[in-house]
């Protein structure tokens, strides 16, 4: 998008620090968050969750690695003093060949893992935070009216979902002994 002259729309990603309110929300006891990242593709975001995490008062530790072989031992330096692990969208870290070993740790050595998606949760991370796709579709149709009303299309900046939902695996909540409220269980998008 950001290329494009004429390119506007609405992001598939939370914005970092609602991602992080939402960790705080769901998991409040946690203050320390590990995330595993290749360096090449998500510097910036790492650089700029760093920033944010210190504002909010968490502790954030991400381990950087350049090959799969690399994935085990960041997770066991990560594990040493992570209460959550935050995952983002890293071809080399969170793919098919890597969620298994991921979610196993995860489950293995009770540390929350914040997915990307409802799939994620549904194979075993703890919450993800979803899309409310009506509202999305509405955003755009905010957007295409805009420009339609001949406000050039450069001018509209990329926006992020506003609405938020967030899908909860109550077995893996069990296994951790995570304790969610009645009214965090009730106002999930959706359970596993």
């Amino acid at each position: 998008f950001k290329k494009a002259s004429n390119v506007t729309g609405v992001v598939l990603e939370f914005p970092i620090e609602t991602q992080f309110k939402w960790l705080r929300h769901i998991l409040p006891d946690s203050k320390n968050i590990g995330t595993i990242y290749d360096p090449r593709e998500n510097q910036e975001r790492i650089d700029a969750a760093s920033r944010i995490a210190s504002k909010m008062g968490l502790k954030f530790e991400a381990q950087g690695i350049i090959n799969p072989q690399g994935l085990p031992e960041a997770l066991n330096r990560l594990s040493k003093n992570s209460d959550a692990f935050w995952g983002i969208p890293d071809s080399l870290v969170l793919n098919s060949q890597t969620v298994k070993h991921i979610l196993l740790f995860s489950f293995q050595n009770r540390i929350p893992f914040s997915g990307l998606s409802p799939s994620w949760v549904k194979a075993g991370a703890l919450y993800s935070l979803d899309w409310d796709y009506v509202d999305m579709g509405m955003q755009c149709g905010e957007m295409a009216w805009k420009v339609l009303q001949g406000v050039p299309t450069h001018s509209i900046p990329t926006a992020t979902p506003r609405k938020v939902y967030y899908v909860l695996n109550l077995t893996t909540a069990n296994h951790m002994k995570v304790k969610l409220s009645d009214e965090l269980i009730l106002g999930a998008h959706q359970t596993f």
